[in-house]
C-alpha cells in the first residue's frame, strides 16, 4: 500500500510540471461527483497528502492533493489555493 501511495503521489507531482514517463499506459482518472468533504463524512480516509507550489510567473497558487481509501478502492482529491473557508476539491476514482 505504501508503494501505491508513493506511486500517487510521484505521479501527481509529474502530472503538475506537464512530466510524462515515455512508457504511459492508460490508467482509470473518473471524475466523482462528491466534494472531498462529502467523501470524509462517507467513511474514507486519508492516508496521504501533499502540497504543490506553483512557482510560475503566471500562476503561484498552491495545490494540495489527499489520498482517500475505503475497502481497497482509491481516490485522490485535489484542493486548489483554498481561502480561509472557501475550499472546492475536484476528486478522481483511481480503481
Amino acid at each position: 500500500m505504501n508503494k501505491l501511495i508513493a506511486a500517487v503521489g510521484l505521479a501527481t507531482s509529474l502530472a503538475s510540471f506537464g512530466a510524462f514517463a515515455s512508457n504511459a499506459v492508460s490508467t482509470r482518472w473518473t471524475p466523482l461527483e462528491n466534494s472531498m468533504e462529502a467523501l470524509l463524512n462517507d467513511g474514507w480516509r486519508i492516508t496521504s497528502s501533499a502540497i504543490v507550489r506553483a512557482n510560475y510567473n503566471s500562476d503561484s497558487r498552491n495545490r494540495f492533493t489527499f489520498t482517500l481509501e475505503k475497502s481497497a478502492k482509491f481516490v485522490i482529491c485535489i484542493v486548489d489555493d483554498p481561502a480561509l473557508n472557501d475550499a472546492v476539491s475536484a476528486c478522481r476514482a483511481l480503481n
